[in-house]
C-alpha cells in the first residue's frame, strides 16, 4: 500500500464514520449535507503549524466547499489547507 504524504501546510483528510454520529449523551446527529465538512485527519503535511497543531487521528471542521478530492490507487480522500480547518477536536487522554 502507498502512502500519500502532503507538502508544507496541507493536510490528508478522509470523511468521518457516520455510524458513530452519536453524542455521549445518547444524542443521534442526523445526516445532512453539513456532514460534508467534519472529517478525520489521515496525515499531515511538513509544515511548522500542521506539525505543531494536528495529529492523526484528529476530527476536523473545515469550510465548506474547501480542498481537492482524490481517489488513487484506491485510496480516497481530501487534501485541504491547514487555513481551511475552522476546529480541532482531539481526544482528552
Amino acid at each position: 500500500m502507498l502512502k500519500f504524504n502532503p507538502i508544507g501546510e496541507k493536510v490528508i483528510i478522509e470523511e468521518v464514520d457516520k455510524s458513530n454520529m452519536i453524542t455521549e449523551g445518547g444524542v443521534y446527529l442526523p445526516s445532512s449535507p453539513k456532514d460534508k465538512i467534519f472529517f478525520t485527519v489521515k496525515t499531515v503535511g511538513n509544515g511548522k503549524s500542521v506539525q505543531e497543531n494536528t495529529e492523526v487521528g484528529d476530527s476536523v471542521v473545515i469550510k465548506e466547499y474547501s480542498g481537492q478530492d482524490f481517489d488513487l490507487l484506491g485510496q480516497k480522500g481530501k487534501v485541504v489547507d491547514f487555513s481551511d480547518i475552522l476546529i480541532i477536536v482531539k481526544q482528552e487522554k
